[in-house]
């Protein structure tokens, strides 16, 4: 009769186990999941500007139309579009930044 109760036993220890993690997982998803809503709403709500819309806040030295940098005044106006994860551009805008060119180019 002793074999019974024991494996009765570690069933009943299993189970209340597994309870207790099921309901930490389901207390622990339903505090994340709603709070993960929340900064996503608040970072969405933070940083929507209506399409075609400037930001309202600017560096120095930005065009009138908010469109770019203004570099220098001239007859020709240059348009310079920059990708910082494309690793061709990152090394051209470094290059720009110390005032020089890219070499063998």
């Amino acid at each position: 009769m002793q074999p019974s109760t024991d494996a009765q036993v570690r069933e009943m220890v299993h189970r209340r186990r597994r309870r207790r993690r099921t309901v930490l997982v389901s207390l622990a998803a339903v505090v994340t999941v709603p709070g993960a809503a929340l900064v996503g709403a608040g970072l969405l709500r933070a940083t929507h500007t209506e399409p075609g819309e400037a930001p309202e806040e600017v560096p120095a030295g930005v065009a009138s139309d908010r469109a770019g940098l203004v570099t220098s005044e001239g007859p020709v106006r240059v348009g310079l579009y920059l990708d910082y994860l494309c690793p061709e551009c990152r090394i051209t805008e470094k290059a720009l930044a110390r005032g020089g060119h890219r070499p063998g180019r």
